[in-house]
């Protein structure tokens, strides 16, 4: 495949997708097919799941063994994705404003960690698409628009700005904890850094081909 055929802004919401599937979709539906297989002909039964971020446990009808697989999964995963995906946390306070503020919303039924494992990678997709065009501009040497330079230089200095505050606020011990969502943190930053460097070059030298979309 010619690598210039590549798109990062198509690449990186279908690498987003895929992750979200591997981590989250599949488990889930191998642990519900499994408690299904498992239950029989059983209306009812007592299920349990522990992970070292808590511990799900009670008698469940047939009927909810769907919401006990997404808790369970969920109450495991979510470090990973919403970590990811922390842009995601936009969306979810703009469905929260007009229902639930100042508390967050998530269905009644889905606890917190698994509503974000499901809607993060989903809310998240228009950053991963952005931060993708950003880097078509720079690998294809395209014109940036104004108004790409400007939020991409915005949410670069928001998010590098955010991880060195949050790391000089924490000691060492709660670093050591929070390592993953730092390096997430820092990750977003170095990916829309990738349009004030567009720029940069554009500036240096004025890019030949069409502006960016």
């Amino acid at each position: 495949m010619n690598f210039k055929s590549i798109r990062f802004s198509i690449l990186f919401p279908i690498a987003d997708l895929l992750l979200w599937c591997f981590v989250f979709l599949t488990p889930t539906t191998l642990l519900y097919l499994s408690l299904r297989l498992a239950m029989g002909g059983r209306e009812q039964a007592v299920l349990r799941n522990e992970t070292q971020r808590g511990t799900i446990e009670g008698q469940f009808h047939k009927s909810e063994l769907l919401i006990f697989a997404l808790n369970a999964v969920g109450l495991s995963r979510e470090k990973t994705l919403v970590s990811l995906d922390f842009p995601g946390v936009i969306g979810e306070i703009l469905i929260s404003l007009p229902t639930t503020w100042p508390a967050t919303y998530h269905p009644s039924h889905l606890m917190m960690d698994t509503w974000r494992d499901l809607t993060y990678p989903i809310f998240s997709l228009p950053f991963w698409w952005f931060a993708g065009t950003g880097w078509d501009t720079l690998f294809y040497r395209r014109r940036i628009r104004w108004p790409f330079l400007l939020l991409g230089t915005l949410l670069s200095v928001l998010f590098i700005v955010a991880y060195f505050g949050l790391k000089s606020a924490m000691d060492p011990s709660e670093q050591e904890g929070m390592g993953f969502h730092l390096w997430a943190v820092m990750l977003w930053g170095f990916l829309f850094l990738s349009m004030p460097i567009a720029w940069f070059r554009q500036w240096r030298r004025p890019a030949k081909a069409e502006p960016a979309p």
